[in-house]
């Protein structure tokens, strides 16, 4: 049976290789086509990112929009580092988000809880760029008798007494007074008491808060209760109950106050690794506990909160208002920590209330922060009349979100962005899909019980832009396709072309498909690109559905990845097919 060989080339980087002849070609009706061979260099595309193009402006609350800039990592991205491309765009917005300011101008409380996510949509292979809210958790919820949350939300507070620690004491809520201890034991010994969360602290703005809901003063310098934060590591120490000072990321202690002058007051600890805490001192005087007493709504609140990348602590009292700690050292941007509250003196002696807790919303599989707010555990009654402290309210849950994002051309290019500005605001409350895809979460007929107020409202969770495009960069190259635009052939692909088709599983049709090619990219020694060279064990032909005899002086192929998404090459690629007649002419 005659045939005809025909080699195509492509040296325009685009996968395109459009043949163009001096002479006609004839395609009879009835023949048939097979695809021989391909042999191209793949180029890796690139992102560089340098001062020309790192800014990213955002906004995710008020009206009008209040928007901040961050800047994204320097560095040359190719695709092994698409995920630290994410990772990175991550934490540089997380990193200049603030409760108290944004750009240093105006105040943001409704920006507390809040947090940003870039990542790679594995499933389509498309950049999804997400912020999410997250509750302002009551540690001791786990004791609320509506509600077990110990198991659910990651709040545990038992462990030293599984684990038969010497003096060990189960942490439990007071009514009066607050989250306690049973009974005293050694002094300063962290790991007899102590209640913590397994889903990690937030990464963008929000605070370990508590307040002093009851001490008593002695005569001596005796730890009372101590947060803090910890790393993977120390999580795994909190379980056994082996956590030591030396485990600890940051932390503030608070002793019992005392008559003298140089004992019972705030200490804090900066870095993990140290060997003691350090008392705080102002103006050469340690900083004590001022108000403690039962029932009193002025007394001393401490924190640990994140704020512009920073791990802080501060201290809040009535005279004076707030009291700043020396910053964390050595923290990895966007780690896990997780928070811990330990206590070293019985509940006669010191109890702590108003213990709340920012955690990532992101930070656990099952969900839980979202399934908290859902079920109303935000039930704080106790008040306080500091000013210092930033205010977290249900009232902040009820903010509507302000979803934008700008990026520049080439970054939001490469990750399949249609348009620089991703959201186009249209007016008040109104935001619309722009460069990217826009999509919210709301949860609805929440109560206003917890404020004691009556009815019930809608939450926004949060917000996430998707890419249209899918980012060439995250799709390997473990099978290409070669589609023809020169014949109508009899190939069938399930995929549908639009992701309404996907979603609803449907959308597949005839294609003019002359090969699958499921490939093994070889890497190039001292090259991002990749080498292809395939050729098929035997030759499998698809009938051209031509209804007559056909000349061309032009046959043009694509190739394409999986998803149908151009594939950048580099240099010359050949490619190599094969039109056989119909059988009937070889009669």
């Amino acid at each position: 049976m005659s045939q005809k060989l025909i080699r195509l080339t492509c040296e325009s980087n685009d996968g395109i290789f459009n043949g163009k002849f001096d002479q006609d070609i004839e395609i009879k009706q009835g023949s048939d086509i097979a695809f021989q061979s391909l042999t191209l260099e793949r180029s890796a595309e690139t992102l560089i990112v340098n001062s020309a193009n790192q800014s990213i402006t955002f906004s995710s609350t008020g009206f009008p929009p209040q928007s901040q800039t961050a800047v994204i990592t320097d560095g040359k991205y190719e695709q092994a580092d698409l995920q630290l491309l994410m990772t990175n765009i991550t934490n540089d917005m997380n990193a200049v988000c603030s409760m108290t300011a944004i750009d240093g101008s105006s105040d943001n409380l409704n920006q507390m809880n809040l947090q940003w996510n870039a990542s790679i949509d594995e499933n389509v292979d498309k950049a999804v760029i997400e912020c999410k809210r997250s509750p302002f958790f009551p540690i001791s919820q786990w004791n609320v008798s509506e509600a077990v949350y110990n198991t659910a939300f990651g709040s545990l507070r038992n462990a030293p007494v599984l684990q038969g620690v010497t003096d060990a004491a189960e942490v439990n809520q007071t009514t009066e007074r607050g989250l306690a201890r049973d009974s005293a034991g050694a002094n300063g010994i962290l790991n007899e008491s102590y209640i913590f969360t397994t889903i990690p602290f937030i990464k963008s703005t929000g605070a370990l808060r508590v307040r002093l809901g009851r001490m008593v003063a002695g005569s001596s310098d005796r730890p009372a209760a101590t947060i803090g934060l910890v790393d993977s590591a120390g999580l795994t120490k909190l379980r056994n109950a082996t956590i030591t000072i030396d485990d600890l990321v940051y932390a503030i202690r608070v002793d019992e106050p005392s008559a003298i002058a140089t004992t019972g007051g705030y200490s804090s600890l900066h870095a993990k690794g140290s060997a003691s805490f350090t008392p705080f001192e102002v103006g050469g005087n340690l900083v004590k506990p001022e108000n403690y007493a039962e029932g009193n709504n002025a007394n001393d609140m401490f924190e640990i909160r994140i704020d512009n990348g920073k791990i802080l602590g501060s201290i809040f009292q009535d005279t004076t208002v707030k009291q700043d700690l020396p910053d964390a050292t050595g923290v990895t941007v966007g780690e896990n920590l997780y928070p811990v509250i330990f206590f070293h003196m019985d509940d006669d002696t010191v109890a702590l209330d108003m213990t709340e807790v920012s955690l990532d919303p992101f930070g656990d599989p099952d969900d839980a922060p979202n399934q908290i707010i859902k079920d109303n555990p935000y039930k704080q009654p106790l008040t306080s009349t500091l000013t210092g402290p930033v205010p977290f309210l249900i009232d902040n849950l009820k903010i509507a979100t302000t979803p934008q994002v700008n990026l520049d051309r080439t970054v939001s290019a490469y990750l399949g962005f249609t348009n620089p500005a991703l959201v186009d605001f249209a007016g008040v409350d109104t935001f619309v899909s722009k460069g990217g895809v826009l999509s919210k979460q709301t949860l609805s007929n929440l109560e206003l019980s917890p404020q004691g107020d009556e009815g019930l409202y809608s939450f926004e969770v949060s917000f996430k832009i998707t890419s249209p495009n899918v980012v060439s960069n995250a799709i390997d190259g473990d099978s290409y396709l070669v589609d023809t635009q020169t014949f109508q052939l009899d190939s069938f692909d399930s995929y549908g072309l639009s992701s309404l088709e996907r979603f609803a599983n449907s959308g597949g049709s005839r294609r003019n498909l002359l090969a699958v090619i499921p490939v093994v990219e070889q890497d190039i020694v001292n090259s991002p690109n990749t080498r292809i060279q395939y050729e098929p064990n035997t030759l499998d032909y698809i009938a051209i559905r031509n209804k007559s005899d056909v000349i061309t002086r032009q046959i043009k192929m694509r190739l394409l990845n999986s998803r149908y998404g151009s594939v950048v090459t580099s240099g010359l690629a050949a490619m190599t097919i094969l039109v056989r007649n119909p059988q009937h002419m070889d009669c």
